[in-house]
Protein backbone atom coordinates (compact mmCIF):
# COMPACT_ATOMS: atom_id res chain seq x y z
CA UNK A 1 0.00 0.00 0.00
CA UNK A 2 1.30 3.45 -0.93
CA UNK A 3 1.76 5.89 1.91
CA UNK A 4 0.14 9.27 1.18
CA UNK A 5 0.86 12.16 3.56
CA UNK A 6 -0.99 15.46 3.50
CA UNK A 7 0.40 18.60 5.09
CA UNK A 8 -1.65 21.32 6.75
CA UNK A 9 0.11 24.58 7.62
CA UNK A 10 -1.76 26.97 9.89
CA UNK A 11 -0.32 29.85 11.93
CA UNK A 12 -3.16 32.30 12.30
CA UNK A 13 -6.37 32.36 14.34
CA UNK A 14 -7.79 29.35 16.12
CA UNK A 15 -9.78 27.39 13.56
CA UNK A 16 -13.20 26.06 14.54
CA UNK A 17 -12.78 23.22 12.05
CA UNK A 18 -9.58 21.78 13.50
CA UNK A 19 -10.91 19.11 15.88
CA UNK A 20 -13.61 17.99 13.46
CA UNK A 21 -11.12 17.88 10.61
CA UNK A 22 -8.77 15.66 12.62
CA UNK A 23 -11.61 13.31 13.54
CA UNK A 24 -12.64 13.11 9.89
CA UNK A 25 -9.09 12.24 8.79
CA UNK A 26 -8.66 9.39 11.28
CA UNK A 27 -11.13 7.28 9.29
CA UNK A 28 -8.64 6.99 6.44
CA UNK A 29 -5.56 5.52 8.11
CA UNK A 30 -6.39 1.98 7.01
CA UNK A 31 -6.25 3.13 3.38
CA UNK A 32 -2.72 4.55 3.65
CA UNK A 33 -3.58 8.24 4.23
CA UNK A 34 -1.80 10.35 6.83
CA UNK A 35 -1.69 14.01 7.87
CA UNK A 36 1.05 16.23 9.33
CA UNK A 37 -0.28 19.49 10.79
CA UNK A 38 2.28 22.25 11.38
CA UNK A 39 0.75 24.81 13.69
CA UNK A 40 1.01 26.87 16.87
CA UNK A 41 -2.49 25.74 17.91
CA UNK A 42 -2.89 23.49 20.95
CA UNK A 43 -4.08 20.40 19.12
CA UNK A 44 -3.58 16.71 19.94
CA UNK A 45 -2.18 14.07 17.61
CA UNK A 46 -4.58 11.25 16.94
CA UNK A 47 -4.02 8.06 14.96
CA UNK A 48 -2.81 8.96 11.50
CA UNK A 49 -2.84 12.71 12.23
CA UNK A 50 0.37 14.10 13.75
CA UNK A 51 0.55 17.59 15.20
CA UNK A 52 3.97 19.21 14.79
CA UNK A 53 4.26 22.24 17.09
CA UNK A 54 5.72 25.12 15.10
CA UNK A 55 5.43 28.90 15.17
CA UNK A 56 5.04 31.05 12.09
CA UNK A 57 8.59 32.38 12.48
CA UNK A 58 10.03 28.91 12.94
CA UNK A 59 8.30 27.94 9.71
CA UNK A 60 9.60 31.03 7.91
CA UNK A 61 13.16 30.37 9.11
CA UNK A 62 12.92 26.71 8.07
CA UNK A 63 11.69 27.68 4.59
CA UNK A 64 14.52 30.20 4.23
CA UNK A 65 17.10 27.60 5.20
CA UNK A 66 15.74 24.74 3.09
CA UNK A 67 15.07 26.82 -0.03
CA UNK A 68 18.06 29.14 0.32
CA UNK A 69 15.84 32.20 0.17
CA UNK A 70 15.52 35.36 2.21
CA UNK A 71 11.85 35.80 3.06
CA UNK A 72 11.00 38.54 5.57
CA UNK A 73 7.32 37.86 6.09
CA UNK A 74 5.79 39.17 9.28
CA UNK A 75 2.69 37.81 11.00
CA UNK A 76 0.33 40.79 10.95
CA UNK A 77 -3.41 41.29 10.81
CA UNK A 78 -3.32 42.86 7.35
CA UNK A 79 -0.85 42.46 4.53
CA UNK A 80 1.24 39.31 4.73
CA UNK A 81 -0.76 36.85 6.82
CA UNK A 82 -0.12 33.29 7.89
CA UNK A 83 -3.18 32.19 5.97
CA UNK A 84 -3.67 32.30 2.20
CA UNK A 85 -0.39 34.05 1.39
CA UNK A 86 1.86 31.26 2.61
CA UNK A 87 0.06 28.70 0.42
CA UNK A 88 2.35 29.92 -2.36
CA UNK A 89 5.07 27.88 -0.58
CA UNK A 90 3.04 24.67 -0.57
CA UNK A 91 4.60 23.06 -3.69
CA UNK A 92 7.94 23.33 -1.90
CA UNK A 93 6.82 21.33 1.13
CA UNK A 94 8.60 18.26 -0.22
CA UNK A 95 11.82 20.17 0.43
CA UNK A 96 10.80 22.27 3.45
CA UNK A 97 9.30 19.33 5.36
CA UNK A 98 11.50 16.57 3.95
CA UNK A 99 12.27 15.26 7.45
CA UNK A 100 8.58 14.57 8.12
CA UNK A 101 7.79 13.28 4.63
CA UNK A 102 10.81 11.00 4.17
CA UNK A 103 8.90 7.71 4.36
CA UNK A 104 5.97 8.72 2.16
CA UNK A 105 5.37 7.64 -1.43
CA UNK A 106 3.27 10.74 -2.10
CA UNK A 107 2.86 13.98 -0.21
CA UNK A 108 0.35 16.76 -0.67
CA UNK A 109 -1.33 19.74 0.90
CA UNK A 110 -4.83 20.46 2.12
CA UNK A 111 -6.73 22.76 4.51
CA UNK A 112 -8.79 22.57 7.69
CA UNK A 113 -11.90 23.57 5.70
CA UNK A 114 -11.94 20.27 3.78
CA UNK A 115 -14.19 17.31 4.55
CA UNK A 116 -12.79 14.04 3.22
CA UNK A 117 -14.76 11.10 1.99
CA UNK A 118 -13.31 7.76 0.92
CA UNK A 119 -10.18 9.10 -0.78
CA UNK A 120 -9.09 5.57 -1.65
CA UNK A 121 -12.08 5.08 -3.95
CA UNK A 122 -10.93 7.97 -6.13
CA UNK A 123 -7.17 8.41 -5.79
CA UNK A 124 -6.42 4.72 -5.44
CA UNK A 125 -2.97 3.15 -5.44
CA UNK A 126 -3.74 1.81 -8.93
CA UNK A 127 -4.62 5.34 -10.09
CA UNK A 128 -1.33 6.66 -8.70
CA UNK A 129 0.87 4.02 -10.33
CA UNK A 130 1.38 6.09 -13.47
CA UNK A 131 0.97 9.50 -11.87
CA UNK A 132 3.59 11.94 -10.59
CA UNK A 133 1.32 14.90 -9.83
CA UNK A 134 -2.42 14.95 -9.17
CA UNK A 135 -4.66 18.01 -8.89
CA UNK A 136 -8.32 17.85 -7.93
CA UNK A 137 -9.32 20.54 -10.42
CA UNK A 138 -9.91 20.07 -14.16
CA UNK A 139 -6.46 20.12 -15.81
CA UNK A 140 -5.08 22.11 -12.89
CA UNK A 141 -3.46 21.85 -9.51
CA UNK A 142 -5.80 22.38 -6.57
CA UNK A 143 -4.94 24.49 -3.51
CA UNK A 144 -6.86 22.32 -1.02
CA UNK A 145 -6.03 18.95 -2.64
CA UNK A 146 -2.93 18.18 -4.70
CA UNK A 147 -0.53 15.24 -4.49
CA UNK A 148 3.13 14.88 -5.54
CA UNK A 149 5.27 11.78 -5.96
CA UNK A 150 8.00 11.98 -3.36
CA UNK A 151 11.14 12.11 -5.46
CA UNK A 152 13.79 14.69 -6.31
CA UNK A 153 12.38 15.68 -9.70
CA UNK A 154 8.81 16.25 -8.52
CA UNK A 155 9.79 17.85 -5.22
CA UNK A 156 11.69 20.52 -7.15
CA UNK A 157 9.06 21.30 -9.79
CA UNK A 158 8.36 24.67 -8.17
CA UNK A 159 11.83 25.78 -9.28
CA UNK A 160 10.65 25.50 -12.91
CA UNK A 161 8.38 28.52 -12.40
CA UNK A 162 10.11 31.61 -13.78
CA UNK A 163 11.15 33.99 -10.99
CA UNK A 164 9.92 31.60 -8.30
CA UNK A 165 12.54 32.87 -5.86
CA UNK A 166 11.51 36.51 -6.36
CA UNK A 167 7.89 35.58 -5.60
CA UNK A 168 8.82 33.57 -2.51
CA UNK A 169 10.89 36.45 -1.17
CA UNK A 170 8.40 39.18 -2.06
CA UNK A 171 6.41 41.11 0.53
CA UNK A 172 3.63 41.76 -1.97
CA UNK A 173 1.64 38.74 -0.88
CA UNK A 174 -0.32 36.08 -2.72
CA UNK A 175 0.77 35.15 -6.28
CA UNK A 176 -1.62 32.23 -6.87
CA UNK A 177 1.53 30.18 -7.31
CA UNK A 178 -0.12 26.76 -7.20
CA UNK A 179 -3.26 27.05 -9.29
CA UNK A 180 -1.81 29.43 -11.88
CA UNK A 181 1.97 29.57 -12.11
CA UNK A 182 2.84 25.96 -11.27
CA UNK A 183 -0.17 24.57 -13.12
CA UNK A 184 1.18 26.06 -16.35
CA UNK A 185 4.55 24.42 -15.75
CA UNK A 186 3.02 21.05 -14.91
CA UNK A 187 0.87 21.08 -18.05
CA UNK A 188 3.92 21.78 -20.20
CA UNK A 189 6.08 19.13 -18.56
CA UNK A 190 3.28 16.59 -18.90
CA UNK A 191 3.02 17.24 -22.64
CA UNK A 192 6.76 16.83 -23.08
CA UNK A 193 6.76 13.59 -21.08
CA UNK A 194 8.97 14.85 -18.26
CA UNK A 195 6.28 14.13 -15.66
CA UNK A 196 2.88 12.37 -15.59
CA UNK A 197 0.08 14.68 -14.54
CA UNK A 198 -3.50 13.64 -13.76
CA UNK A 199 -6.46 15.74 -12.72
CA UNK A 200 -10.13 15.34 -11.87
CA UNK A 201 -12.94 17.20 -10.14
CA UNK A 202 -14.14 14.85 -7.42
CA UNK A 203 -15.36 17.55 -5.08
CA UNK A 204 -18.12 19.98 -4.18
CA UNK A 205 -18.00 23.43 -2.65
CA UNK A 206 -20.22 26.43 -2.13
CA UNK A 207 -23.00 27.65 0.13
CA UNK A 208 -25.59 25.61 2.04
CA UNK A 209 -24.30 22.14 1.20
CA UNK A 210 -26.44 19.06 1.64
CA UNK A 211 -23.95 16.36 2.49
CA UNK A 212 -24.40 12.86 3.82
CA UNK A 213 -21.53 11.00 5.50
CA UNK A 214 -22.17 7.25 5.62
CA UNK A 215 -19.55 4.68 6.67
CA UNK A 216 -16.74 7.04 5.67
CA UNK A 217 -18.22 7.88 2.27
CA UNK A 218 -19.36 11.40 1.43
CA UNK A 219 -22.43 12.12 -0.70
CA UNK A 220 -23.71 15.42 -2.08
CA UNK A 221 -27.48 15.66 -2.39
CA UNK A 222 -27.08 18.82 -4.45
CA UNK A 223 -25.40 16.61 -7.05
CA UNK A 224 -28.19 14.00 -7.16
CA UNK A 225 -26.72 12.10 -4.23
CA UNK A 226 -23.45 11.54 -6.04
CA UNK A 227 -20.53 10.23 -4.00
CA UNK A 228 -17.72 12.78 -3.83
CA UNK A 229 -14.13 12.55 -2.68
CA UNK A 230 -14.13 15.82 -0.72
CA UNK A 231 -16.04 18.99 0.10
CA UNK A 232 -14.25 22.33 0.34
CA UNK A 233 -16.00 24.86 2.59
CA UNK A 234 -14.41 27.76 0.75
CA UNK A 235 -17.55 29.92 0.73
CA UNK A 236 -19.35 29.30 3.99
CA UNK A 237 -16.84 28.79 6.78
CA UNK A 238 -18.69 26.35 9.00
CA UNK A 239 -18.35 22.60 9.34
CA UNK A 240 -20.88 21.20 6.85
CA UNK A 241 -21.68 17.82 8.46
Amino acid sequence: MLKKVFTVVWFYNNHDFADKFIENCTNLEKYGWYWKIFTHLDLKSKGNVEIIPMSFYEYRDLANKKLNINCHWELVEKGIKATRDITDFSPAYGIIFDKWLANSDFWGYTNFDVVNGRLDKFVSDEFLKDCDVFGNDPDALCGPFSLYRNNELVNNLFREVPQWKDMFESKDGYFNFVEDKLTQVVRTLNKTGKIRFKSAFWQSHGYNPKLRYIDGSLYDDLKKGEEIMMFHANREKKWPL
